[in-house]
Order: C-alpha cells, then sequence, then structure tokens
C-alpha cells in the first residue's frame, strides 16, 4: 500500500501535481503533466485552481506557491517546510483514513454514527469501504459489519505500519505514546545488551499502544494455523521478558502476546545489525537450521555465482549481509502487506538511485530467483514488489560495498574521540602508506575488520573478529602489533584461494 492511495477526489490529484512538480525540480510544462496523469488541460486548470486555494486556505502561502503561465507549472516552497504537511492535510479529508482512525480508537464503528458526524451519504460511506477493504486485501484483512476481520498479528501489524509511516513527524507521536512503556525498554536493553535509538524506543512504544488498545477493546483473536510452529530463535528470552512486563502492570498475557511481540521485535529493524543481540540471533538461526536461515544460504550462493560475494570474503562482512537479509526476509516471513511513505515517482527514483553503481537487471533477476526458490505460487508476489525492490537493490549495494579489499579499521577510545582521531593519525602515518586501510573512529552502527581500543571491552572482543588493545595513543610497540595484526588479516582472508570452500554463512 501507498500512502497516496488512501487519498480521495479531489486531493489526489490535488497531492500529484505538487509530488510531480516537486521531484521534476520544482516546474514541468502543462503537456507533461497532463499526459503522465492521465489528465486534460481543462482538469488540470481546474485541479490547479483547487490547489492554489488550498495554499491559501491552509495559511501556506508564506512557505509554497504554485506559479502558472501559459505553457508550465512552477512550484517554490521555503526550504524548510515540508511538503508532507499538504499530503497530511489531504489525508484528514480522506474518508477512509478517518474509517481506520474510528476502528482503532472505538474497536467498532457505527455506519450511521460514522455517516451523521462527517456529514457523509451512506452511498459514500459504503463506497469507501469497498475501496478500503481493496486496500486491505494485502494484509490478509477485510472491514465487515463494522469491524476489522483478520488474523490478530496482522490487524496489529497494519495498524503499526499505518500509523508509523503516515506519521512522518515523530515528536507528535512521541507526545502521545504512554511513558509505561519505559520499563519494557529498559529491561530489553539490559536483557538482551541492546542500545535503542529514540526512533527504535518510540517502535516499541507505539506496537505496545496498540497491543494494550487491542487487549481493552477485544479477546476474540484468530490466528493463521501455521502461526505457532513459525521458527523463532532466541524465543524464550524475548518471552520471559514481556512475561514479567504484563505481569508487573497487571496486564493479561498469553503465549500468543509473546509470540507476536516476538515478530514485531525480530523482524521490523527495531535494533543494529551490529549490535550483540543480532550476531547472537543470527548464530541461533543457523543452528537451528531455521527456514529464514535456508534463505539465507541460497541467496549468499546466488549472489556469489553472479560475481557479488567472493570465496575470499571477509567472513564478518558475510554475516553482516546475512543481518540485513534477516532483518528484510523475516518481515515476509511473519507477516503479510506493507506500507511504503512514498508517492510512486519517489519510489522510482529511489529504486532507481539505488541501483548504482551495477547492472539495472541484476535486481529483477535477484527478485525472480527469490520469488521462484522461496514462493513461485504466491498470489502477493511478495519478493517481486515495490518494497522487495528497495530492500534486494541495498543488499547488492551493501553487497559491493562489504567486497572492497581495503582492510577496514575503527579505533574507539575511552575517554574522547579525539584522542580517537589522533591515533587514526598516527596510525595513517606510520602504516597507511604500506596497507590499504579505512580508519574510521568507532561507531557500534558500522562494519570493522580490525577493532582498536584503549580498554579491553568483552563486548568489543566478542563479537570483533580481530581485536586489539592499545596503550594512550599508540606507541611504538602498539605500531608493530598491529602491523602483524593487519598482515594476520591480510594472510586469513585476502591469501585464501578461489577454490577454496568456504561457508557463506
Amino acid at each position: 500500500m501507498l500512502k497516496r492511495e488512501l487519498l480521495e477526489k479531489p486531493y489526489d490529484l490535488m497531492n500529484d501535481i505538487l509530488v510531480y512538480l516537486y521531484n521534476n525540480g520544482g516546474q514541468c510544462t502543462k503537456e507533461d503533466l497532463c499526459r503522465n496523469l492521465g489528465i486534460t488541460p481543462n482538469t488540470l486548470s481546474e485541479y490547479t485552481a483547487l490547489l492554489q486555494n488550498f495554499i491559501v486556505e491552509n495559511d501556506f502561502l508564506a512557505d509554497i506557491t504554485i506559479i502558472e503561465d501559459t505553457q508550465t507549472l512552477f512550484l517554490q516552497k521555503k526550504p524548510t517546510f515540508p511538503l508532507k504537511l499538504c499530503y497530511l492535510k489531504f489525508l484528514e479529508r480522506s474518508v477512509k483514513y478517518q474509517i481506520i482512525k474510528w476502528l482503532f480508537t472505538n474497536g467498532s464503528i457505527n455506519g450511521p454514527v460514522f455517516q451523521d458526524y462527517f456529514n457523509i451519504s451512506s452511498a459514500t460511506y459504503y463506497r469507501r469501504v469497498t475501496e478500503l477493504n481493496a486496500l486491505l486485501e494485502e494484509f490478509q484483512l477485510s472491514l465487515r459489519r463494522g469491524k476489522i476481520i483478520g488474523n490478530e498479528n496482522q490487524i496489529r501489524y497494519f495498524y503499526y505500519c499505518y500509523f508509523w509511516f503516515l506519521r512522518e513527524n515523530k515528536e507528535d507521536l512521541d507526545q502521545e505514546i504512554n511513558k509505561l512503556y519505559i520499563p519494557l525498554i529498559d529491561e530489553l536493553t539490559e536483557a538482551l545488551n541492546i542500545t535503542f535509538d529514540h526512533l527504535e524506543e518510540l517502535q516499541i512504544k507505539l506496537w505496545m499502544k496498540i497491543t494494550f488498545t487491542r487487549l481493552n477493546q477485544t479477546r476474540e483473536y484468530t490466528f493463521a494455523a501455521d502461526f505457532e510452529r513459525k521458527d523463532r530463535p532466541l524465543f524464550d528470552e524475548l518471552n520471559q521478558i514481556l512475561f514479567h512486563y504484563m505481569k508487573n502492570y497487571d496486564r493479561p498475557y498469553t503465549l500468543y502476546e509473546g509470540l507476536m511481540f516476538y515478530d514485531f521485535f525480530c523482524s521490523l529493524r527495531n535494533f543494529s545489525v551490529y549490535s550483540p543481540f543480532a550476531y547472537r540471533l543470527a548464530q541461533q538461526q543457523r543452528e537451528e537450521k531455521t527456514y529464514l536461515d535456508y534463505q539465507n544460504q541460497q541467496i549468499l550462493n546466488y549472489l556469489n555465482q553472479i560475481g557479488y560475494l567472493q570465496n575470499n570474503f571477509f567472513p564478518k562482512r558475510h554475516r553482516i549481509l546475512s543481518h540485513y537479509l534477516y532483518q528484510y526476509h523475516s518481515q515476509l516471513y511473519y507477516f503479510d502487506g506493507f506500507i511504503l511513505n512514498f508517492d510512486s515517482w519517489g519510489l522510482f527514483l529511489t529504486a532507481q538511485n539505488l541501483r548504482e553503481p551495477f547492472n539495472f537487471d541484476d535486481v529483477h533477476k535477484f527478485m525472480d530467483f527469490c520469488q521462484k526458490q522461496f514462493y513461485p505460487n504466491d498470489p502477493l508476489q511478495r519478493y517481486r514488489n515495490v518494497l522487495s525492490e528497495i530492500n534486494y537493490s541495498s543488499i547488492l549495494n551493501i553487497a559491493q560495498d562489504l567486497a572492497n579489499k581495503h582492510i577496514a579499521i575503527a579505533v574507539h577510545h575511552s575517554l574522547n574521540p579525539f584522542l580517537a582521531a589522533l591515533t587514526i593519525q598516527l596510525l595513517k602515518n606510520t602504516l597507511g602508506n604500506k596497507y590499504e586501510l579505512d580508519l574510521t573512529v568507532y561507531d557500534d552502527e558500522a562494519s570493522h575488520d580490525i577493532l582498536l581500543s584503549n580498554i579491553y571491552n568483552e563486548n568489543f572482543a566478542t563479537n570483533s573478529s580481530y581485536y586489539y588493545v592499545f596503550s594512550d595513543c599508540c606507541n611504538q610497540y602498539d605500531v608493530v602489533e598491529i602491523e602483524k595484526l593487519i598482515q594476520q588479516v591480510i594472510a586469513d582472508q585476502f591469501t585464501q584461494q578461489p577454490n577454496e570452500d568456504n561457508n557463506l554463512t
């Protein structure tokens, strides 16, 4: 589902005109607009006038203007004005949007009451319900007799995607969400050794808000026949955390709550692919020989065959690529459907830019391989949709970045990043002319081959293939030892024979 599909006349076409102008550098001929939007010149003139009135009525005139001459339309906006504000105003006038909002707040909807409240006819209401059901189909959901019908995990997932991707300004969302969920985040942080950023915390809070809202509305849940049988490595750890949290707040808890939370937490990018938990989860995927691990092996072998991976590929870099694949395929494995915050032109431009510098056909061949290999008869064609195109484009870019022959060295200093920068400069001066090195200040969100630190840290030692503790900003002894470590990396990784049978996972 694209956000634009929720808009209704005349706001859908008004939004199209704005977005098209914006994506074309702020100007476009009327002829091109008519051809690309599939409208007549008279329709374009009518909707341009509506758009200009809309800008005035919403006090946007100081921020955005539409200028028209005989042949061309121009868009001018202040650098600090987010164009999505216009979309949100259009969205507020969408009956479909208001239906979903009403359903989430109240659990059900009474048609006549809703029609009176929004001053719409019965025919309009039922027409919008039909349109909404067409959009809900990819989530395996429907609206019947005033209620949203489907499996509970899909209902919660839909609401999560809906409110997360429609509300781009997270400050407003943050103010609406109860602080009640902070103890859960604290326990996840401590028990799983994860550091969440602000957005990751907000994602968890939003999921829990949806969970508590649904618990207050109904307990009549349905689930797919295979819901309990899906692979869930490390489930007991997450389940225990959620169980304690729910009991402490006197909330009803069943095993299904734990299963749904696990699926959300492990599939919607709630933690970094470089986090210790990501490494443990991936290791458990391999040990349990899960379906996601089977997918990873098939894809890594495929990427090796088409030249994106090589046998002398760094093992740790391989694991990082696996972590990205686990996160994306988890979403396809546990849930159906998606919502993207792009418009159709934005999608095209994003996918086009992500495809560089590799071949255009590689992405679609990649998508075709996955669709035929994993779900050939899928009615949703989930491995060939726009979300997959963006994700697989990103995977190919990541594979290319990780396959470079430079040795990535991260430098950590417990006292000050400036001291880490001094260490980097020293190493550049002494070793940079002898080896191809990428030296950076340590960032737990970035990949590295060698980690240097002025202190011993158990997590560093566990999660780094090559780890060295130096003194101050490196002395002569340290430089000699670090050079030995670089030589060891070269011997271990760059001098392997091409026919050596390396484990790709």
